[in-house]
């Protein structure tokens, strides 16, 4: 797979991080876990919150892009979901560099 463009748009919160969703038409189908998001974590809490105050608070720059950059290579990772090791620690499985056809 070649380098591809992103385009980081505005963020979102949830209960456990703030996030922008990533956008790029490279990744379209690249996944097939349907609840997935393209993402880039701005920050994680260490305890869920109830995500409407922050939501509020950034809603002013929900129209603002968080800029655009360029893809050249991919960590495939490891992320532990418990309640004992929240996302913590990540164990990359794989780097792939991405390489432009020749």
């Amino acid at each position: 797979m070649p380098p591809f463009a992103v385009e980081y748009a505005p963020p979102l919160a949830f209960p456990v991080a703030l996030v922008s969703e990533v956008r790029a038409p490279a990744l379209r189908g690249a996944v097939d876990d349907p609840f997935f998001l393209p993402h880039l974590s701005l920050g994680y809490f260490r305890e869920a919150h109830d995500p409407e105050p922050l939501r509020r608070a950034i809603e002013p720059s929900r129209e603002t892009s968080l800029g655009a950059s360029v893809v050249t290579e991919v960590h495939r990772v490891e992320v532990p979901v418990g309640r004992s090791r929240f996302l913590e620690p990540w164990t990359v499985l794989e780097t792939v560099a991405l390489e432009a056809p020749r």
